[in-house]
């Protein structure tokens, strides 16, 4: 084990993960995501959505999507 994965859990979790493939080991010490993630992707995806045909009827709700989200998440802390 190296020192940067030292930190990574405790040991009785990292015994057992010696016996897993290398993808396998890596998708059991992925953090679930958090709202900072879905975030970003609410920021980057919702103008890409206007690209569609036919979305513009939506296109007021879509614009606001991002800033509504983070509204929300400054009422939430």
């Amino acid at each position: 084990m190296t020192e940067m994965d030292a930190g990574r859990g405790h040991p009785e979790e990292l015994k057992g993960m010696s016996e897993m493939s290398g993808d396998q080991a890596l998708a059991q010490q992925r953090e679930p995501w958090s709202w900072m993630e879905a975030f970003i992707l609410v920021q980057f995806l919702s103008p890409a959505i206007l690209m569609f045909p036919g979305t513009q009827v939506i296109r007021m709700p879509v614009r606001v999507l991002p800033y509504f989200f983070s509204v929300l998440r400054v009422l939430k802390k």
